[in-house]
């Protein structure tokens, strides 16, 4: 969902020819890692309890581990056997 609000953001930017936006598309990824999903997590993590640590270890989402480099994919999808969910 915030990888696709990120493409909105863009695409929003650059249609209306509002370039400095680009300028601040970094600082608007940090400004939701840090103030929204992460605090979703903590909520999850204090409504689910050790279910969600265990669902979070498994899972490959999230956007800081979903714009990880390709060999680091590659190295995801042999040792854990199946496909990583964030492969672009």
């Amino acid at each position: 969902m915030y990888f696709g609000l990120v493409c909105l953001y863009l695409g929003l930017a650059l249609w209306f020819g509002i370039f400095w936006a680009l300028i601040l598309l970094p600082a608007v990824i940090a400004l939701v890692q840090h103030h929204v999903i992460a605090r979703e997590e903590q909520y999850l993590e204090r409504k689910f309890g050790e279910e969600y640590l265990r669902y979070k270890a498994d899972g490959d989402g999230g956007f800081d581990r979903c714009v990880t480099p390709a060999h680091n994919l590659a190295l995801q999808y042999t040792a854990r056997g199946k496909r990583a969910r964030c492969a672009l």
